[in-house]
């Protein structure tokens, strides 16, 4: 899913078949088969009968609605719970995001 979030594979677009991805990734194509499974269930990737696979046209929003729900119940519980351990306030959270953006806007990357 990153690949596409990342632009590599775009909308509408044809993604490698299964042989080809599975060359790429140098995983078995069983793993690629399953994973491509996923993604059509998600309504991320569709199969054009005879031309192999594609990237659905609203395939970045329902990656980034996927990605956001997972990140909302795995990633901030734990960040949550790191930050009460070491006493963390959600202020020096926000201080730290602003001296991130502030990097990253300096670097030319946001």
């Amino acid at each position: 899913m990153e690949s596409i979030l990342d632009g590599e594979y775009e909308e509408d677009n044809k993604i490698p078949s299964i042989r080809e991805m599975a060359s790429l990734t140098q995983t078995n194509p069983n793993t690629v088969v399953r994973a491509y499974s996923s993604l059509l269930e998600k309504g991320v990737i569709y199969k054009k009968r005879g031309k192999g696979f594609f990237v659905k046209a609203e395939a970045t929003k329902t990656i980034t609605s996927l990605k956001k729900k997972q990140f909302q119940e795995k990633e901030l519980p734990r960040l949550f719970h790191l930050m009460e351990m070491l006493d963390f306030s959600l202020e020096e959270l926000q201080q730290e995001y602003k001296n991130y953006c502030t990097r990253i806007e300096k670097k030319g990357e946001l």
